[in-house]
């Protein structure tokens, strides 16, 4: 009797979509572990759970900075901040201002206008 899940799926298996090139190494690599070998048939599938199951093993802090970086985006990460009520940092402050064409506020002092075209005299 073979259950399934309201998607169709059997219980305990599970979908992950790979892109072009994910496809094309692990049927290299299938290939790869069928030729010359008449004691066992090893599948897509086959592979790629003997890999997720040793993922640990696989990839390091290095690679999940890796991947972390790969995929970033700038949008969430500023998301992120602002829903966290910070303030966002100086760089990136001046960097969309940069960017939406806003000239920064200059920190230097202006003339002030004089109320009336007159000039004072402060001799008596």
């Amino acid at each position: 009797m073979n259950q399934e899940n309201s998607d169709g799926q059997p219980k305990g298996q599970f979908r992950v979509v790979i892109d072009r090139e994910a496809n094309d190494a692990l049927e290299s690599y299938v290939a790869k572990l069928n030729r010359d070998n008449d004691t066992s048939k090893v599948s897509k599938s086959d592979l790629a759970n003997f890999i997720f199951q040793r993922i640990d093993d696989l990839l390091g802090d290095a690679d999940i900075a890796d991947i972390r970086a790969k995929y970033f985006d700038a949008k969430k990460a500023i998301e992120v901040i602002l829903k966290g009520g910070a303030t966002l940092p100086g760089e990136i402050h001046e960097a969309l201002l940069k960017h939406c064409g806003i000239k920064p506020a200059t920190k230097e002092k202006r003339a002030k206008k004089l109320s009336t075209p007159k000039l004072v005299d402060n001799v008596s």
